[in-house]
């Protein structure tokens, strides 16, 4: 999900969690290769004689453009090239693979460990590959579905009961684009809980979760095909029949790898009514960051039964004084009698732990009407967005439902990274420093989990642990038959540390030592990396990437074979032998894009600490900071039931 941003200017190695590494060990984390003389086979760089000059550049790529002006401690590429269709990308990637120059993908800008990002070389820009088209049918062959023209938009399809969808899009349309444009036929695929995320990017080939993942499974699930430039610069059709090696390794295996993706089909979903439960629950004492912990963890302890028999799927927030949570349900499990029913007892038995104020709970149900209808509701149609830049659309936002409260603010704001200032362009957002943990039913009930919430919550301005609920049930169905590390498949909860500063983990680490780490929203100093983010299916993506990527054109970090490149003295990127049995191996080479997000914390909920307010009264306010826009909601808002216990 988009974010607030994290504080500019924190330097990597000094973001190493404490209880990651010994003293000693934290003084041996390279800023540049252990094996650094061992080096060869390096990326051109603009200080090397044989680096291209300008009219080289242009006359393969006519469209392709210089480096504008950088901010202080700022880096990027030395050229950036925005593709509109494949035969641009096929230009790019030949260009690259022939002058031995880094290449970044950049999509729509999303990657919170900065892999889509350099300091030299060239920016494939591909979020401008557009058109659209819906089809009832899809035979998977060597040839595929027919291209895409760029200004193809989806015709609108009258369904039966029984009938299967499918949507090809291009590589740059967003969740929010391609429900849009399928939402007159009533229906709807799986994104990202944000709409500018690009579907076919990163979100989809690492994994994917979303909103209703668990009635429908992983975005990577979705997939039926991908049609991918590979690093010999041709493009190639993967599916069940076609390359199915490769097909494999893009949905799990991790976005700028094995190639650039410039079109993919995925099912599409009849779109289904939903029902929102939104809630909100302080301690009684504002300063009390210890009984939290108590009725967080009973929560925790029931979500693996909310999602399995009674569909529940969303997302939650933990404060060392809070919790609050977005709750969606869908289909015959949809209605807001019936969400009470669900959701009633669970917020008496959390009102009744000892240091909960059980006048503070929010509540509020909201049915919609169908998928659109909902992304709409929670972040802005898309005209919304278009008539509000910036932050000019916040106090429209206050009369919106309470439920939208929930989701991040910068859904409404241009999008900006640390290059520039705010632009329309896309931009790679910088590095947002997190940890994060998969959660299966097993660690979910274990009774040193509060404990372990205590010691996992980041204890620094903006700190909390985020929740997504967005696995089990459909999600647990899927066996080999993607590149997904199998610990998705267990996993109800997916638990990311945040906050302006360095978040750890280790705590969720120490109770889920048999699980494993997304690879979109994880640490970048994971331990054990391979293991944590692909598990058994590592080996298999090695031998996949080295068949289609032997000279490492696409490197990233972590990623597939990363180990094979480190970034030296100079800021060369050099292929080097892999380090097997050091530390280092510990964690993934650092990348030499080093750009962090501005201004604030790492895919963090915006509201920040709330403040203790009985009976619709202020009753206590932090040091700093003033009233958030979620209590001015609840004092204000008609759909706001303040519960009184």
């Amino acid at each position: 999900m988009k974010s607030v941003a994290l504080l500019l200017g924190l330097q990597f190695v000094a973001a190493v969690p404490q209880t990651h590494w010994t003293t000693d060990e934290r003084s041996e984390i390279p800023t540049i290769s252990p094996r650094a003389q061992f080096a060869a086979d390096c990326k051109i760089t603009a200080t090397d004689a044989t680096w291209p000059k300008e009219d080289v550049w242009k006359k393969a790529m006519p469209k392709v453009a210089v480096r504008g002006v950088l901010k202080a401690g700022v880096t990027a590429p030395d050229y950036k090239f925005v593709a509109t269709n494949l035969q641009e990308v096929v230009q790019a990637v030949k260009f690259a693979a022939e002058h031995n120059v880094r290449l970044s993908i950049l999509n729509s800008g999303h990657d919170f460990l900065g892999r889509n990002d350099a300091t030299s070389g060239l920016r494939l820009s591909v979020g401008e590959i557009k058109g659209i088209r819906l089809s009832k049918k899809f035979t998977a062959n060597a040839t595929g579905v027919p291209n895409l023209s760029a200004n193809e938009k989806a015709e609108k399809m009258t369904m039966a009961a029984g009938d299967e969808a499918f949507v090809t899009f291009g590589a740059g349309m967003s969740t929010q684009l391609i429900n849009n444009a399928i939402a007159p036929s009533g229906l709807f695929t799986l994104g990202a809980a944000h709409g500018e995320v690009a579907t076919a990017g990163g979100w989809g080939q690492a994994a994917g979760h979303s909103p209703l993942g668990p009635r429908y499974g992983l975005g990577a699930d979705a997939v039926v095909e991908y049609k991918v430039v590979t690093a010999d610069g041709e493009l190639k059709v993967a599916n069940e029949q076609s390359n199915p090696d490769l097909f494999w390794a893009l949905r799990g295996g991790g976005g700028g790898t094995f190639g650039v993706v410039t079109e993919a089909t995925v099912k599409a979903f009849p779109s289904p009514k939903l029902t929102i439960t939104s809630w909100y629950l302080n301690t009684t004492d504002f300063n009390d960051q210890k009984s939290i912990y108590a009725p967080a963890a009973y929560f925790h302890s029931l979500i693996p039964d909310l999602v399995e028999k009674n569909g529940q799927s969303g997302y939650y927030y933990l404060f060392p004084n809070a919790i609050k949570g977005v709750f969606l349900v869908a289909d015959k499990d949809a209605g807001t009698d019936k969400a009470k029913a669900v959701w009633e007892p669970v917020f008496q038995k959390m009102t009744a732990f000892p240091g909960i104020n059980n006048k503070t709970l929010v509540v509020s149900y909201n049915d919609i009407p169908n998928y659109k209808a909902f992304f709409d509701a929670a972040f802005g149609s898309i005209e919304e967005m278009a008539d509000m830049p910036g932050m000019n659309g916040m106090k429209k936002r206050e009369a919106a439902p309470l439920f939208r409260r929930f989701f991040d603010e910068a859904g409404l704001t241009k999008r900006h990274g640390p290059e520039e200032k705010e632009t329309t362009e896309t931009r790679p957002q910088g590095i947002r420093p997190m940890d994060s943990r998969l959660l299966s039913r097993e660690h979910l009930v274990n009774p040193g989990l509060a404990e372990a919430l205590e010691k996992a919550m980041p204890m620094m301005k903006e700190g909390q642990l985020r929740g997504n609920v967005v696995g089990g049930n459909k999600v647990s169905m899927t066996g080999n038959a993607t590149a997904v590390t199998p610990a998705w498949r267990k996993a109800y909860v997916h638990l990311i540390a945040t906050g302006q500063g360095a978040p750890d983990a280790s705590a969720l680490r120490v109770l889920a030592k048999d699980s494993g780490a997304y690879s979109n929203e994880a640490s970048r100093i994971q331990e054990s990396w391979k293991t944590a983010f692909w598990g058994p299916n590592y080996e298999r993506l090695s031998q996949i990437k080295t068949k289609y990527d032997p000279k490492g054109l696409f490197w990233v970090s972590p990623g597939i074979n990363a180990d094979q490149f480190s970034v030296q003295e100079d800021g060369k990127v050099c292929r080097v032998a892999p380090v097997a049995t050091s530390k280092f191996a510990k964690v993934a080479p650092e990348m030499d894009n080093k750009n962090m997000a501005p201004g604030g914390a790492s895919n963090a909920d915006g509201e920040g600490f709330p403040l203790l307010w009985v009976d619709g009264k202020i009753i206590e306010r932090p040091k700093k900071g003033g009233v958030n826009s979620l209590h001015r909601l609840a004092l204000h808002g008609d759909e706001v039931a303040l519960r009184k216990r």
